[in-house]
């Protein structure tokens, strides 16, 4: 009878690169799925942040059109009172 063999252990893993001559070892630039997940999330971001921002603009022309029309009572008043 023949001593049985020790088992073999696997063979470390090879690393594969981008090239033979680099040391880059992950190709996100090819992650195509990822990259694209990644620009909806920046896009929404920018979005909501420009949704904010005309919500601001109309709050604030609503603010300067109130002023304006206060600001014509008070004159009409005090012309008024100069009368």
């Amino acid at each position: 009878m023949r001593p049985s063999s020790p088992t073999k252990s696997s063979s470390p893993r090879k690393l594969l690169f981008l090239s033979k001559d680099s040391n880059v070892t992950s190709f996100t630039g090819w992650d195509v799925d990822g990259r694209l997940n990644e620009f909806e999330s920046q896009f929404k971001v920018m979005k909501e942040a420009f949704e904010g921002t005309v919500t601001d603009r109309k709050a604030m022309e609503e603010a300067i059109d109130l002023a304006k029309n206060r600001g014509m009572c008070l004159e009409v008043v005090a012309t008024r009172v100069e009368c």
